[in-house]
């Protein structure tokens, strides 16, 4: 756009048909600008929903690992507390029969004796049933 002057003075027709051009123009590079900002806006937009999906699918896969995690302690805890309370009743089970096994042992040694009294008593026995004998065996000859 070129202003043509003529004795530092346009006539009102040119000024007219200059101020009119100008303002065209100006229309021409604001529809231009609002169309260019529309574009970047919708671009902008565009990203921006790409990237909120992007953020919600990495929640979703982190939410759902969480979940999977979580479930897979939980298992593990359960086999754990399992394993643990079939050891702690295994062990008393051992126990009780040990104690059990103890307690009949005391109770057989209390009600036989000692061990060697019971060989004294075998022996005493032992003695008292050759002498019933041997008087038996006696007894018969002299009838």
């Amino acid at each position: 756009m070129c202003f043509k002057l003529q004795n530092d003075r346009l006539s009102l027709d040119e000024l007219g048909a200059q101020l009119r051009s100008v303002n065209q123009t100006l229309k021409v590079a604001e529809s231009t600008v609002s169309r260019t900002l529309a574009e970047i806006i919708q671009i902008i937009d565009d990203k921006l929903k790409d990237v909120i999906q992007t953020i919600q699918k990495e929640t979703q896969h982190g939410v759902k690992h969480i979940k999977d995690e979580t479930l897979d302690c939980q298992a593990r805890i359960k086999d754990s507390s399992q394993d643990a309370e079939h050891q702690i009743t295994k062990t008393t089970q051992d126990a009780t029969m040990k104690l059990n096994w103890k307690q009949k042992q005391e109770l057989r040694s209390f009600m036989i004796g000692p061990s060697s009294v019971n060989k004294n008593w075998n022996k005493r026995r032992n003695m008292a049933l050759r002498r019933l004998s041997k008087q038996n065996r006696n007894s018969k000859i002299r009838l």
